[in-house]
């Protein structure tokens, strides 16, 4: 009986999809400005020029990308 339970669900698993590996579509770049575009995704705010124009930033990615 056990068995057969465990041939009916290995059956079953391979009707699945395979989401062990993935694949990005886009580059660092594209999802750096996808994350810079979701202001509630961001922690911190940075205010720009003479205009003081808010950039929205990630600290850990800032972090990361400063050493």
């Amino acid at each position: 009986m056990l068995s057969e339970a465990f041939y009916m669900m290995a059956e079953t698993l391979g009707d699945e999809p395979d989401f062990s590996t993935f694949e990005n579509k886009t580059g660092l770049a594209e999802d750096m400005k996808f994350l810079a575009s979701m202001p509630e995704l961001c922690d911190v705010t940075f205010l720009v020029g003479d205009t003081r124009e808010p950039v929205c930033a990630v600290k850990a990615v800032l972090a990361a990308r400063s050493r």
